[in-house]
């Protein structure tokens, strides 16, 4: 009974395998891999994750579960691991959870003050995630709208632009987390308890856009 999460929203495709108990960050995590400094080109999620299996002493066949990052971030980058992972479920009759990116950089800070995560979306603009007080609010559009947006007075930035933050937000004490992107094995914690998708069924993963009903756009 293992979960099978892959990351490849950012540069650093990575793969992580943990059993399917775990409900803890730090639990339950057998073996994790990840492509550093690796040309976009060269980039082999499949060998990747055949090399995550051997480390753990495992088989394609023990996997029951698959985690998903549906970004935003590079949008051809997330497509890859959105398609092998929904791939790899139908093929092994495995479940999908999905997260997207903004929240496992949300979590991987921490949410005991406000966190604002952002990912480059390219022109000027940025997606964003604003979690405080136990809420999701999601936006697209121009860095400093999306970022102007926030209340409070305390927030940490995760993510893109985090330099840029505090000069867009006077009189806000602004914590940079130090995040870049989202961690694998975040991502695994994250979606431990969700309910998975059954691939032989219905699509169980689509990439965020800004035309995703997340970002206030029509795609299902």
């Amino acid at each position: 009974m293992l979960t099978l999460a892959l990351e490849t929203s950012t540069a650093t495709f990575a793969a992580a395998l943990a059993t399917d108990d775990a409900t803890e960050e730090a639990t339950g995590v057998l073996a994790s891999r990840a492509l550093v400094g690796v040309p976009p080109a060269q980039r082999d999620l499949p060998g990747l994750v055949g090399g995550l299996l051997a480390d753990a002493g495992r088989s394609f066949a023990d996997v029951t579960r698959i985690a998903v990052d549906v970004g935003p971030g590079n949008l051809t980058a997330v497509r890859t691991g959105v398609a092998y992972g929904n791939g790899l479920a139908f093929a092994l009759g495995a479940g999908v959870a999905t997260a997207n990116s903004l929240e496992l950089m949300a979590a991987q800070a921490g949410l005991a003050v406000p966190v604002l995560a952002l990912r480059n979306a390219g022109g000027g603009r940025a997606y964003a995630g604003w979690f405080a007080a136990g809420t999701a609010t999601y936006r697209h559009g121009p860095l400093a709208d999306v970022v102007r947006a926030v209340t409070g007075s305390e927030v940490v930035v995760a993510g893109d632009f985090r330099a840029e933050v505090a000069d867009l937000l006077p009189g806000v004490l602004v914590k940079d987390s130090g995040i870049a992107g989202p961690d694998v094995r975040v991502l695994r914690w994250v979606t431990a308890g969700r309910p998975t998708a059954d691939p032989t069924r219905e699509r169980a993963a689509t990439p965020l856009t800004e035309q995703s009903p997340l970002f206030g756009g029509t795609d299902d």
